[in-house]
């Protein structure tokens, strides 16, 4: 085992081989994983459990950040990772506020969950800021959102990837003494805590569309429309 396998951060072993992406993915009949990497889940919809992966990462961006109590935060976006964000805060002892774009038609999950939220045009007019600003948006406006509204000394809890480098207004930043915490996948003991939150329902994830393996091309054409929050391919129904 290399240093970083030894201290626990496994994510970033030089060696790592990552499912979908260094070698073919899950979405097949039958596909070959070092048991090492397996976790047992047998009390999980296996609808349910496909969010255990996201859930696991948004308890490892929650560790590493090391929230104050009282902190006040803000999530920006409304799809799943917002939506799974919420939960697991509220499992943790805060309510935050969702920033979310007026026109979202998954205002409604928001509504559903009961959570506070506010439009991107309101908040920025308003120029209310946040000691901690989770960016799970998927665009690099987000993250351009997220510098106004942190607040000086704050946070910003970055998750999404964009594929390419994106601008960011660095004197706002340096000026604020804000820091941004990049977060990437959830470690072992982080997959074990989100399999027993789902398996209690304290996290109850919104699968807004499923599919069979035969309708892949169609739930991934499904996936990019705005009302989705998440869309699953179910391949055991076809075993």
């Amino acid at each position: 085992q290399c240093k970083y396998c030894r201290d626990g951060l496994y994510t970033h072993c030089p060696y790592r081989q990552t499912l979908g992406i260094s070698f073919d993915g899950g979405m097949a009949e039958y596909f070959i994983a070092p048991i090492s990497a397996l976790h047992l889940a047998d009390n999980l919809d296996p609808l349910i459990a496909t969010q255990v992966e996201p859930l696991a990462a948004l308890i490892s961006m929650l560790r590493v950040a090391r929230l104050e109590p009282k902190a006040s935060i803000a999530i920006l976006g409304s799809g799943n990772l917002a939506l799974l964000s919420l939960q697991l805060l509220r499992v943790y002892g805060f309510e935050p506020t969702l920033i979310v774009r007026k026109d979202s038609p998954k205002i409604q999950y928001v509504e559903k969950l009961g959570a506070k939220y506010i439009s991107v045009d309101e908040i920025v007019k308003e120029k209310q800021t946040f000691d901690v600003v989770i960016e799970v948006t998927g665009s690099p406006t987000g993250l351009e959102l997220a510098i106004k509204l942190v607040k000086p000394r704050g946070k910003i809890l970055a998750k999404s990837t964009h594929g390419k480098p994106c601008t960011i207004d660095i004197t706002s930043l340096v000026v604020k003494e804000a820091s941004i915490i990049g977060t990437r996948c959830g470690n072992w003991d982080d997959f074990e805590l989100a399999i027993k939150l789902l398996e209690a329902g304290k996290v109850k994830p919104i699968i807004t569309s499923t599919y069979t393996l035969h309708q892949a091309r169609e739930a991934f054409e499904r996936a990019l429309q705005r009302d989705q929050v998440k869309v699953v391919v179910r391949v055991a129904e076809e075993v």
